[in-house]
């Protein structure tokens, strides 16, 4: 994809998040450090920051666990962890996120993801699920919808997905936020 086309398009997901997300009740959100050509949330992290919200970042432990997530302050530097990925250090304080956004390498139109194969996020999700409500936001180019993805028995469905073209909500059953007004 173009520079200029991932520019406009992390340009327009900052903007779509905050008209569509309400976090009067969600000062815990998670994040990402992208991998490969995942989109940059570096720019969307920076403002809910700016907006008090406490940014988590995912802590991968061993294989067949699910994500540990850490307060990433801007200001500690970050750590590669497990896979190279970039992740707080040991020291961060962990914090379950109110939101969870996701990365992802293609999505459908029920709400079904496809990453990288580990199941780490499924884990998660289902964890954070049973253990009350959060609010599953991938975040994606346009260009990763895709007709349908076949899904397995483990794979836990988006919330919704943002998109430089908007928001698509999929499962109104997890939600706990409505979209601002």
């Amino acid at each position: 994809m173009p520079r200029s086309l991932r520019a406009a398009e992390e340009a327009a997901l900052l903007v779509g998040f905050f008209s569509h997300v309400d976090l009067s009740d969600a000062p815990n959100v998670a994040g990402y450090s992208p991998i490969n050509d995942e989109l940059d949330c570096g720019a969307l992290l920076t403002e809910l920051r700016a907006r008090n919200c406490r940014i988590l970042l995912p802590v991968c432990p061993s294989a067949q666990q699910p994500l540990q997530f850490r307060v990433s302050d801007g200001q500690t530097a970050l750590v590669e962890g497990r896979y190279g990925i970039a992740e707080p250090p040991e020291t961060a304080e962990m914090v379950e996120p109110d939101i969870l956004i996701i990365p992802l390498v293609a999505f459908d139109r029920h709400g079904t993801r496809a990453g990288y194969g580990a199941g780490y996020y499924d884990r998660t999700l289902r964890l954070l699920r049973a253990r009350g409500s959060i609010l599953a936001l991938g975040l994606a180019f346009t260009t990763q919808c895709v007709e349908d993805i076949p899904a397995e028995p483990t794979d836990e469905v988006l919330d919704c997905v943002l998109t430089g073209n908007g928001m698509t909500w999929f499962n109104e059953n997890h939600v706990r936020r409505i979209p601002a007004q």
